[in-house]
């Protein structure tokens, strides 16, 4: 039984059966009138509170809740600015990695060298261009106090791209065969790459966030005693250096690590998720190639459409359906 504070009818002395829809019940007290209107309402939360973007597959209902009907006038704002960001990520399908890159170099500061700088900002500089020059008023990076904070200075940095920019190594390349017992199950398996990635960073002293791993079935066999399928997966993770200067120190060092210490810190991250334990019997690092420069022209809205439909959002980093997930929280503080 779920205790509830009499705040439903259908649930007599204040409990309902378990069968009972809590989140769609408060949901309904809370924004009845509004999920009325727009049916697909509930459905835009759900989708919020993943925060992967996935509320972009229901433009109507975030149209319908934007064009504020009864009950929806307190989200319409929000909507539209759902609706800006999802129109920003169809236009410029790189939108969130890029806002994150361009944070993070322009708080570099001043005593950075340029050329670090645009070793991150290169091999994105078509991207960029995309949100703040050919999509900005969508994306809402027409501002006065973004143009003059990010815009301006980020537009000067890329000028160095064409100029000055010489391309230089960032990332060290491991590759390594992990036998393993049915490696097609453990390449599907969902928790698979993050307990690598894992693995292999604690292994080279860097954090999860900078390794990229890359899974595939190598070699099967049927083993003979006991019919087991056992093999080989196939790895291959780019692990990112600190900077242009750190990359030959990172592949020495990686390519240092003897495979029995990989597989021990492969096998503790495998154990936290649950996965069955892995052998290295060999690896080898080597620096990646240097990125390229990206100036692919940036995407056009389709025939008939126009940027000036939608709002633009409140800042350079526009994160879609935050007040709408706000919502959606306090409708759940309600069953605490």
């Amino acid at each position: 039984m779920v205790p509830m504070l009499g705040l439903c009818s259908s649930c007599p002395d204040g409990v309902c059966p378990e069968d009972f829809d809590v989140n769609t019940a408060m949901m309904n007290m809370v924004l009845g009138d509004c999920a009325s209107a727009c049916p697909g309402l509930a459905a835009v939360m759900a989708l919020l509170e993943e925060d992967d973007g996935g509320e972009c597959s229901e433009m109507e209902t975030l149209r319908c809740v934007a064009a504020g009907p009864e009950g929806c006038e307190m989200m319409a704002g929000d909507a539209n600015e759902s609706l800006a960001s999802c129109e920003c990520a169809r236009l410029c399908p790189e939108t969130d990695d890029v806002e994150d890159m361009v944070g993070l170099v322009l708080g570099l500061g001043a005593d950075v060298e340029n050329a670090t700088k645009w070793d991150q900002l290169c091999p994105i500089e078509g991207d960029i261009r995309c949100l703040v020059v050919t999509n900005a008023a969508v994306c809402g990076n027409d501002q006065a106090e973004v143009v003059t904070e990010v815009v301006t200075p980020v537009l000067a940095l890329l000028e160095g791209c064409a100029e000055s920019w010489e391309p230089r190594a960032l990332s060290v390349v491991l590759t390594m065969a992990m036998t393993v017992a049915d490696p097609a199950a453990f390449v599907e398996a969902e928790t698979s790459k993050a307990a690598v990635e894992q693995g292999i960073a604690d292994a080279a002293g860097v954090s999860p966030d900078k390794v990229t791993a890359t899974l595939t079935v190598g070699s099967r066999r049927l083993q003979a005693s006991d019919r087991r399928l056992e093999g080989t997966v196939d790895v291959s993770a780019e692990i990112e250096a600190d900077n242009a200067a750190a990359v030959t120190a990172l592949q020495s060092s990686v390519a240092a690590i003897e495979p029995t210490a990989m597989t021990e810190s492969l096998n503790t991250a495998l154990e936290s998720a649950g996965l069955p334990a892995v052998v290295v019997a060999s690896l080898a690092a080597a620096v990646a190639e240097p990125p390229a420069r990206y100036v692919a022209p940036a995407p056009a809205p389709p025939a008939g459409e126009s940027r000036e439909e939608l709002p633009s959002g409140e800042s350079f980093a526009l994160k879609s359906g935050l007040s709408l997930l706000g919502v959606a929280f306090i409708t759940g503080s309600l069953m605490a």
